[in-house]
């Protein structure tokens, strides 16, 4: 004997698939705004993680500008002196001769980072995301200098920032 679907079991079975492809997709729409979220924070990361490097490369510059003056008989802070005023320098020791005095930052825009060959510059043409400002700071009796390397990149709609500070102190010849 051969079963036939009633009319009403008919509307339950389509009723049933409906349910399951609504179940499916919803499980679908959450694991791609899991995988969004997920790329989102790789992303923020990485930009972190690079901007945490330039800092980090602009302070060993300046200490190792300041190592420079020491073994050659100079002032401590010689040469570095555009980093003291108002609105900091974009430096970029180690492109050129290492005597070459850091360029005043006038703006933001005047410290804009440059992404060339690999590695980041303060000359070139392809313009990168990111700003590195750094400012250093005498104490009143200039024996000791706080620097300050601020790292900025616009993320979305928001300017992101990471800032390093360190303190170097006078050497005594």
């Amino acid at each position: 004997m051969k079963r036939t679907l009633k009319a009403k079991e008919e509307g339950m079975v389509l009723l049933e698939a409906i349910v399951a492809v609504g179940v499916l997709t919803t499980m679908f729409a959450a694991t791609m705004a899991l995988f969004t979220a997920s790329v989102t924070g790789v992303n923020l990361t990485n930009d972190q993680l690079i901007a945490t490097y330039l800092a980090q490369d602009a302070m060993e510059q300046i200490i190792a500008k300041n190592q420079y003056n020491f073994d050659n008989g100079e002032d401590w802070l010689f040469d570095m002196n555009n980093c003291s005023l108002a609105g900091g320098c974009a430096l970029d020791y180690f492109s050129a001769d290492v005597d070459t005095s850091p360029e005043k930052c006038v703006d933001a825009n005047n410290c804009k980072l440059y992404f060339e060959s690999g590695v980041y510059t303060t000359t070139g043409i392809n313009e990168s995301p990111y700003t590195r400002v750094t400012t250093i700071s005498l104490d009143a009796l200039n024996h000791q200098a706080v620097v300050e390397v601020e790292v900025s990149w616009l993320s979305g709609e928001d300017t992101l920032t990471y800032t390093l500070r360190n303190i170097l102190y006078e050497y005594l010849q």
